[in-house]
């Protein structure tokens, strides 16, 4: 089973929980976007996890503009 984590939207904390995250066996983390853009704390897990661990997963949903 395939389990994924949230990082919060704190920069300062990002890379730190991303990394928390993969050595608890986390396959995956994901981020919301409410108040801030959502990639920035995804770059940054990036530089601190394996390559494995941080592919970039999209959502399945459609967005509004091509509904």
């Amino acid at each position: 089973m395939k389990v994924d984590g949230g990082i919060g939207n704190n920069l300062h904390h990002a890379g730190a929980q991303a990394k928390e995250l993969e050595a608890a066996g986390y396959t995956g983390a994901w981020t919301a976007e409410t108040s801030h853009d959502p990639f920035f704390p995804l770059l940054l897990a990036a530089g601190e996890t394996t390559d494995r661990w941080s592919s970039a997963r999209r959502s399945p949903w459609p967005s509004r503009a091509t509904r």
